[in-house]
């Protein structure tokens, strides 16, 4: 807005024309009365010249005067400008405030409708964040039940596992005993035994007439106990865990001379055992026979073991298997898969080894050595009988 600066105030121009409008006729009356009572004409001329003056003046005064009003006219023109001037600018500066006010307003209303939605959100939230926990210890809770069922399930698969392998094994066992059971051989029965720690007691020699097997069974004190079957002919043998008693089942083979002995591995006291070996044949001299793998050739580094063969029997048998290697301390490994159990058999640089095989189990045939240097080779062959 322009500020407002005129020449002068109207009151103030109008006091002064009123002031030189009344000094004039106080002059002219003053003049006049001079001259009514100055006769002398010599005044009258100076009179004269000085009324001449008074009206030069007096023309001089009006110009002044006709100026002044001319610049009161123009202070009253730009008064009335700036006058409608700040008019128009408060118009326009309450029109913009009107509608910054609105606007305003409007922007109220619209915060206050977020603030409900806001507040309607939250409200939403905090009864979804309830179904959510809700929902979770639900879930939490199902979890719970799914893993108890399935440990459960696994458990009751387990037994049932288990037990058909039990199941299978006593088939297995009652076949071969009902197919034995007409020429079965009791080698000693209720022997009983007593021999120091960490020592073996020889309990029976015998070269059977035919291919068959050795049930041993009874029991000790010793938690350390073992049968071992010895092969007189080949020079080799065969540990069997026994413990405090269970049934052990060795493959022998007809012609060869073997040995039973007892022993343990305890560290201290006198190890007892009662025990009973029976020898079962087959009907005849001569047995089925399937190879298994022939020449085979092994290469391996120092301390490890190489997988040979895998299969599942259909009837009990044994796998006998013959070689060489340069390993002196190589050796053959049977793991029967079904039950997770193993026994090794050493090998040496050459020799035969025969390992019992039950139907239904899964068995796998591994070449091993505990070497600490070097590469170790092998040239091995497996049959099943059976």
């Amino acid at each position: 807005m322009e500020e407002k600066n005129p020449t002068y105030s109207k009151t103030t121009i109008i006091i002064g024309i009123v002031l030189a409008v009344a000094v004039i006729g106080i002059m002219v009356l003053s003049v006049i009365s001079y001259i009514n009572t100055t006769v002398d004409k010599n005044d009258i001329f100076a009179l004269q010249v000085q009324v001449a003056n008074l009206q030069n003046k007096i023309t001089a005064a009006n110009n002044e005067l006709t100026s002044l009003s001319s610049q009161i006219t123009e202070a009253n023109s730009r008064i009335f400008t700036l006058s409608n001037k700040e008019s128009s600018d408060v118009s326009s500066l309450q029109d913009e405030l009107s509608t910054a006010n609105d606007q305003i307003s409007s922007l109220a209303n619209q915060i206050n409708n977020v603030l409900l939605q806001i507040s309607g959100l939250r409200t939403d939230i905090s009864s979804d964040a309830v179904m959510i926990s809700s929902i979770q210890t639900q879930l939490s809770s199902i979890n719970s039940q799914l893993s108890s069922l399935d440990n459960a399930t696994v458990s009751m698969q387990n037994t049932l596992t288990s037990l058909e392998n039990t199941v299978d094994s006593l088939i297995s066992q009652v076949n071969d005993l009902t197919a034995a059971a007409t020429n079965p051989v009791i080698l000693f029965s209720s022997q009983v035994i007593s021999q120091a720690f960490s020592t073996q007691t020889l309990l029976y020699t015998f070269t059977p007439t035919y291919n068959g097997y050795i049930y041993v069974s009874g029991t000790s004190n010793s938690t350390t106990g073992y049968i071992r079957v010895t092969n007189n002919t080949t020079s080799t043998f065969t540990d069997f865990t026994f413990g405090t008693g269970t049934t052990v089942t060795a493959a022998v083979m007809g012609g060869y001379s073997y040995s039973l002995s007892f022993g343990n591995s305890d560290a201290s006291g006198t190890i007892t055992a009662v025990l009973t070996a029976t020898y079962y044949p087959t009907s005849s001299s001569t047995t089925n026979a399937f190879p298994l793998f022939s020449s085979l050739v092994i290469s391996q580094a120092f301390g490890t073991q190489t997988l040979l063969y895998t299969f599942a029997p259909t009837y009990n048998g044994y796998v006998y298997i013959s070689g060489i290697s340069n390993s002196a301390t190589g050796y053959i490994r049977v793991t029967n898969n079904t039950t997770s159990t193993y026994n090794d058999y050493a090998f040496g640089t050459g020799t035969t080894i025969n390992a019992v095989v039950n139907a239904g189990y899964s068995y796998s045939i591994s070449f091993g050595n505990s070497d600490a240097s070097g590469t170790i080779t092998a040239t091995l062959s497996a049959t099943y009988y059976y």
